[in-house]
Formats: C-alpha cells, sequence, structure tokens
C-alpha cells in the first residue's frame, strides 16, 4: 500500500512538472498588454458579430483606432465605437 501510495505521488509530481514545462513554452510568445483609458484600440472584426462591416473574407479584419472609456477587468473593455456598428452594448473582449 505504502508503495503505490508512494508511487501515485511520483506520478503526480511529474505530471504537474510536464504541464508547467508545456504552459511556459505555449505562452513563450503571449504578451501582456492592459489598456487604460484613453488609450486608443484596434477592434477584430467577426464575421458574426460586426456582419454588415465584414461581409466578405477579403475585407480588412480589424478597424480602429478607438478609444477605450472603461476597463472591465484585464481582458474586456468598453470601447466607444460609432453607431453604425449596430452594437448596443460597445463591450469589447480582448484575447
Amino acid at each position: 500500500m505504502e508503495e503505490i501510495k508512494k508511487l501515485h505521488d511520483q506520478v503526480k509530481a511529474r505530471m504537474k512538472k510536464s504541464n508547467l514545462s508545456y504552459q511556459t513554452d505555449a505562452n513563450k510568445h503571449k504578451k501582456k498588454v492592459i489598456y487604460l483609458l484613453g488609450d486608443l484600440v484596434s477592434i477584430h472584426l467577426r464575421k458574426e458579430r460586426f456582419l454588415s462591416k465584414r461581409k466578405i473574407k477579403l475585407m480588412p479584419r480589424a478597424n480602429g483606432p478607438f478609444e477605450v472609456l472603461e476597463c472591465l477587468n484585464d481582458n474586456a473593455y468598453q470601447v466607444d465605437l460609432p453607431g453604425d456598428y449596430g452594437l448596443i452594448f460597445s463591450y469589447i473582449q480582448c484575447c
């Protein structure tokens, strides 16, 4: 029984170590960006959300710059979009 528990602990430790190495390798190219009030940002125009602005795949994927009005958290911001975008709330989530 003791040997099995020891073996399970060793396996758990190896899994944590390998998951940490996978995580660091996957996040090497990522850069954490936090926008402040008044910063100018571009938005990604997805066809599902902005159908009138991006009808075909050859149209530009990004549009901007737009001003950040409110920071909801590190990943979501309220952006000052013009009325022709067809959104009631202009909360944009960054990826």
